[in-house]
C-alpha cells in the first residue's frame, strides 16, 4: 500500500508538472502575441505622415536622428542657435555635433533664428520673474538639477551658489553665439527680429520634426513629426514670407 500510495504521488506530481509547463508555454505565447501586436501598432504610428513624438525638451532626441539622415541639405528655423542648450545640454551636445559633421560632409545647413539682440531680449523675457540671485530656481529641485548640469557643461568652474541671473544670463548667450561662429560656421544663417510661433528641422525636402512653442504649465513646446509633403511646402512658404518681411 505505501508503495501504491508512493506511485500514485509521483504520477500526480509529473502531471501537475506537465500541466503547470503546458500553461507556461500558454503564458509564452500570450506574451509574444501581446509584443507582436505592440510592435504592429509602432509600425503603424511611425507610418502615419504626421504624428506626436515627444515634449521639449525630449524631442531633440528626435532631431539630432533626422539631422544624422540628412542626404542634401538641412533647413532650420528656431528662436535660438544653441536650442536647447539649458534645458537638455547632454541632447545638445549631439545636436552640435550632428550639424557639424553635416556641414563637414558637404550637407547645406541653412539656419533663421533670432538676430542677437532679440536673443538677449527673449532670454531676459523667458527669466523675467527670476530674481538676481536666483534663488526662485535654486529653490526648485527640478530646476536646480537643471542648473547643475548646465554648469558642468558649460561652465564647471562655477557654482551653482554664487551663480547670478546676470552671469546665467550671459552663459546663454554665450552658447548661442559659439554656436553661431563654430557649429554654423559654414551653414547659411539668416538672423531675423520677429515673432516665430513654430519651429521646425526639414531634410532634404521630404521630412521634418517640428516643433509648437506653448508655454504653458503642462508644457513649454510639443514636438511632431512629418513626411507630409505639403505641410513641408507650407513650412518653405512660411520662411520665405518671414525671409522677404524681415530682409533676411
Amino acid at each position: 500500500m505505501e508503495l501504491l500510495g508512493l506511485i500514485v504521488a509521483i504520477v500526480g506530481l509529473i502531471v501537475a508538472l506537465v500541466i503547470g509547463l503546458w500553461h507556461i508555454r500558454g503564458i509564452r505565447h500570450v506574451e509574444l502575441d501581446v509584443r507582436q501586436q505592440y510592435a504592429n501598432l509602432e509600425v503603424i504610428r511611425a507610418s502615419v505622415s504626421t504624428h506626436f513624438l515627444k515634449e521639449f525638451p525630449h524631442c531633440l532626441e528626435d532631431i539630432v536622428n533626422l539631422i544624422n539622415k540628412a542626404q542634401r541639405e538641412v533647413v532650420i528655423l528656431c528662436d535660438f542657435p544653441a536650442y536647447g542648450s539649458f534645458s537638455n545640454p547632454a541632447d545638445f551636445l549631439k545636436y552640435r555635433q550632428a550639424i557639424e559633421r553635416k556641414i563637414q560632409d558637404g550637407i547645406s545647413i541653412t539656419i533663421t533664428c533670432f538676430r542677437e539682440a532679440r536673443q538677449k531680449t527673449v532670454c531676459a523675457e523667458q527669466f523675467a520673474a527670476v530674481d538676481e540671485n536666483l534663488e526662485s530656481l535654486k529653490g526648485n529641485k527640478a530646476a536646480l538639477d537643471k542648473l547643475q548640469r548646465f554648469l558642468k557643461f558649460y561652465a564647471p568652474s562655477q557654482t551653482v551658489d554664487k551663480l547670478t541671473k546676470t552671469e546665467f544670463l550671459n552663459l546663454l548667450t554665450t552658447q548661442d553665439d559659439r554656436m553661431l561662429r563654430e557649429s554654423f560656421s559654414g551653414a547659411i544663417v539668416h538672423p531675423v527680429d520677429a515673432h516665430l510661433s513654430l519651429y521646425f528641422w526639414v531634410i532634404d525636402g521630404a521630412q521634418a520634426v517640428f516643433s509648437i512653442p506653448v508655454i504653458s504649465d503642462r508644457a513649454s513646446e510639443y514636438g511632431f513629426y512629418t513626411s507630409d509633403g505639403r505641410l513641408i511646402m507650407a513650412f518653405e512658404d512660411m520662411l520665405s514670407r518671414l525671409h522677404r518681411g524681415s530682409g533676411a
